[in-house]
């Protein structure tokens, strides 16, 4: 039995969880090449349940928690911290003062902006939300899921309320994550990662938030293919961090 359990969101398609955070510690574990279980979270079938827990997505379903031998860590910083200070080979955060700086800058960014903006359009674009609910709720019965629909998923919003993402239609924040590409593409174009010499955390985390919107919004995608860079970025990083439960996802560059 492995020394390290990861508790997280249920596994989808394309992803090792269906939580970016989750995707993250994949990734990072992936990277220091470390074995690990996954133990994944099922929600009961229970309508007026999902429903309280909708209302509280900023902090319940943002869920994991990482066993190490007799701890466990809960939070994504926390278990972060943790992995990086327990096994710092590879580290995944770049010796030069300069660079590091920029890496933790496009770390907040992703999380405070990047992060937003791929929800947004992966939970409030009318074609996903058939997809969204047979992968959250995997194991449901069919009418239940059909239920849980009508019943919680018009009030994904209350989601996004304070957000300015909610201030547009998703096709006006798709664009902006257009504009995104553009950006990171060309930041690639100067260095190939993300403020470093190599792939760190920024890249880690980066990745596992478009992963979350690139792999189930066919709009998305298409639009993402068209910077080469960042799309040979991404599938790179796939292949560099894969582990055991992770998904082979990876762009179509022909």
């Amino acid at each position: 039995m492995s020394k390290r359990i990861l508790y997280q969101w249920v596994a989808t398609e394309h992803m090792a969880s269906f939580s970016p955070r989750c995707e993250l510690i994949h990734r990072i574990l992936g990277a220091k090449d470390l074995d690990y279980e996954v133990v994944n979270a099922k929600i009961p079938q229970d309508l007026d349940y999902l429903a309280k827990e909708f209302k509280n997505l900023h902090t319940k379903w943002h869920f994991v928690v990482l066993q190490m031998l007799e701890d466990k860590i809960s939070g994504r910083d926390e278990i972060i911290a943790t992995i990086d200070s327990r096994f710092p080979s590879p580290s995944l955060y770049s010796d030069n003062e300069v660079e590091r700086s920029k890496q933790d800058f496009y770390y907040q960014w992703a999380w405070d902006t990047l992060y937003w903006h791929c929800s947004y359009v992966r939970w409030m674009e009318e074609k996903n939300k058939d997809i969204l609910a047979e992968q959250i709720l995997t194991g449901w019965e069919a009418h239940m899921i059909e239920r849980a629909k009508e019943y919680v998923f018009p009030n994904m919003n209350n989601f996004f309320r304070g957000r300015r993402v909610s201030e547009h239609p998703v096709s006006v924040v798709r664009e902006k994550l257009v504009d995104f590409f553009d950006m990171m593409n060309n930041v690639l174009a100067e260095t190939g990662y993300f403020g470093g010499q190599k792939y760190g955390l920024a890249d880690l985390a980066i990745f596992s938030i478009l992963l979350s919107v690139i792999s189930i919004d066919r709009h998305t995608q298409t639009s993402f293919k068209k910077y080469e860079r960042l799309a040979s970025w991404f599938n790179n990083l796939a292949y560099d961090t894969e582990t055991a439960h992770t998904k082979n996802f990876k762009i179509d560059l022909i």
